[in-house]
């Protein structure tokens, strides 16, 4: 081969193999269908290593997500059918929570921002209290596909 070939496919091949992606890091991604959880625990990144997502059989009831990652649990359940809202927390009427290690979180703010047939998106924030440590939860996103039975 001549030497101006080896370079030309040297250069071909580092192109095709730096534009691949090994893992998602934004929204869903439509053509891979991975759904996605992640947040900042005190500017510490978050990112679970399993997402189980408990689903209604007949969306009467909540939506629950649990993201863990090996120190961490964080689990969110919201309505069913509750379409694009906002759930400010503390709350006591509007069925949605957000815990933290089974502890549920002092004040904050959960937002779902797409609500479609087996698509929910949304981002959250939080403060929990865990034997006198206050946790920060900040930038909170998540983009979960589920199956409806």
């Amino acid at each position: 081969m001549k030497p101006k070939t080896i370079i030309l496919l040297f250069i071909c091949s580092t192109l095709l193999t730096s534009c691949h992606k090994e893992k998602p890091t934004g929204p869903y991604d439509p053509y891979t269908h991975i759904s996605i959880f992640k947040a900042k625990i005190d500017n510490i990144d978050f990112e679970s290593y399993q997402i189980t997502i408990g689903t209604p059989d007949d969306l009467k009831y909540p939506i629950g997500i649990i993201a863990d990652d090996n120190n961490y649990v964080i689990s969110i359940e919201f309505p069913a059918n509750c379409g694009e809202r906002t759930f400010n927390f503390p709350n006591s009427d509007q069925n949605a929570t957000i815990m933290f290690n089974n502890t549920e979180c002092l004040s904050g703010r959960l937002n779902i921002t797409k609500y479609d047939v087996n698509l929910v998106e949304g981002t959250f924030e939080f403060d929990v209290n865990i034997q006198d440590s206050v946790y920060k939860i900040t930038e909170g996103f998540f983009s979960i596909v589920y199956t409806i039975s």
